[in-house]
């Protein structure tokens, strides 16, 4: 017989079977909020402001704060993009954070770019043509006044152009 995956060690480290959790250094989690960066623990999401384009790597970097975890980040683009609906977890043994959806404010079509495309699809919102929802939805919100219409839209193109 041959097995793949190391069962007692599985055991031992989730703590089943009567086993305590093995303690694993001092694990420690945090995001890094600022100006470009802010999240509700409640909603499990985090909005990312005027920062598109960054790799996995790149917003670990620069947003996330951690110890002794690991980061686990999926949903990315075919490039490993971060956008709109990328999922980050961190996990360790018995200690987990997350998962948090981020929306990237203004990439509503989850490309990990604000363009045009993006003030399209708000305006086929706002007039009822292509309903937008959850995480789209709220990256949708430009300027963060809980309604989605064309100045949110003229936000966007103007954002887009300025880069």
């Amino acid at each position: 017989n041959i097995c793949y995956y190391d069962y007692p060690t599985y055991i031992k480290g989730n703590g089943l079977n009567g086993f305590k959790p093995v303690a694993v250094g001092n694990p420690k989690f945090e995001l890094i909020t600022g100006e470009n960066l802010s999240y509700s623990e409640k909603d499990k999401e985090i909005y990312l402001r005027n920062d598109p384009g960054l790799t996995k790597e790149q917003f670990i970097a620069k947003y996330v704060k951690v110890q002794d975890m690991n980061i686990i980040m999926a949903v990315l683009t075919s490039d490993g993009k971060v956008a709109t609906g990328t999922v980050l977890q961190a996990k360790t043994t018995g200690i987990g954070y997350g998962p948090y959806g981020i929306c990237l404010i203004g990439d509503i079509n989850c490309d990990s770019k604000i363009n045009s495309a993006d003030a399209l699809a708000i305006l086929n919102h706002s007039v009822g043509a292509a309903p937008l929802e959850g995480y789209r939805l709220t990256s949708a919100d430009w300027n963060g006044d809980s309604k989605v219409n064309s100045a949110d839209a003229l936000a966007v193109l103007n954002f887009s152009v300025s880069r």
